[in-house]
């Protein structure tokens, strides 16, 4: 990376865990989209983005296990779709075949049984930015309450770094009914220091398509700020 610049989000997601991804992943369609059509491209050429994400591989019964148990999977946001509420049943419906396929435990399986050099390689080819230029990272906290040597933990902020030619990458982190977006992303792509803002934005859109009220952050909204390292 090398300019590097970051900024962080904080919105009230209420709702189920499973919802909250699901939602995170329509506004972020809606975010990329919004940006493409502000720098220039027209409707008609917009399709599906390639975007890398973890997927968890632990098994039930694993959640306290130590360690990665990570693989790198493509999902594709539908930023051609200027109706938030199609966004959102296309990213239903896919995470919901996506479990159905059981990706996770088929990973899983040839993590554990096929040599390193290959499963290795494969993972690598997902994160190629080739393959999908931007990445994103979603991490939920599923204890009401967490503590760090013996402290109570107040906040939790997931905060990673660009991988090899990728030019953004987002992490989002929720924790009882909080959700934080960090945004990481190239200096030479400076239409992305906009991404936390259009984020919120696009919340106050998708409820407002779905009849579900209008985001007024309830002072959960923390203004973005931006540093440069």
């Amino acid at each position: 990376m090398r300019n590097g610049r970051a900024a962080l989000v904080t919105v009230d997601l209420r709702g189920s865990e499973d919802s909250a991804a699901r939602r995170a992943a329509e506004l972020m369609a809606g975010v990329l989209r919004r940006l493409a059509l502000d720098r220039g491209c027209g409707p008609d050429e917009l399709g599906d983005l390639p975007v890398s994400m973890p997927m968890s591989t632990r098994r039930v019964g694993e959640e306290s296990r130590p360690g990665n148990h990570l693989t790198m999977a493509r999902v594709l946001l539908p930023c051609h779709l200027p109706d938030p509420r199609e966004r959102l049943v296309r990213v239903h419906r896919a995470t919901t075949r996506a479990k159905r396929q059981g990706r996770a435990a088929t990973s899983r399986f040839l993590q554990e049984h096929v040599p390193h050099r290959i499963s290795e390689a494969a993972t690598r080819a997902l994160m190629d930015a080739r393959t999908a230029p931007v990445s994103c990272t979603y991490v939920p906290y599923r204890e009401p309450e967490l503590s760090f040597d013996g402290s109570r933990v107040l906040d939790v902020t997931s905060v990673g770094a660009l991988m090899e030619g990728h030019l953004l990458y987002t992490a989002l982190t929720y924790h009882r009914s909080v959700a934080r977006l960090a945004v990481v992303h190239d200096a030479v792509l400076p239409d992305a220091a906009r991404v936390g803002h259009l984020w919120t934005e696009q919340i106050d859109v998708l409820l407002g398509a779905t009849g579900a009220g209008t985001h007024t952050g309830s002072g959960a909204l923390a203004p973005p700020k931006a540093r440069t390292r």
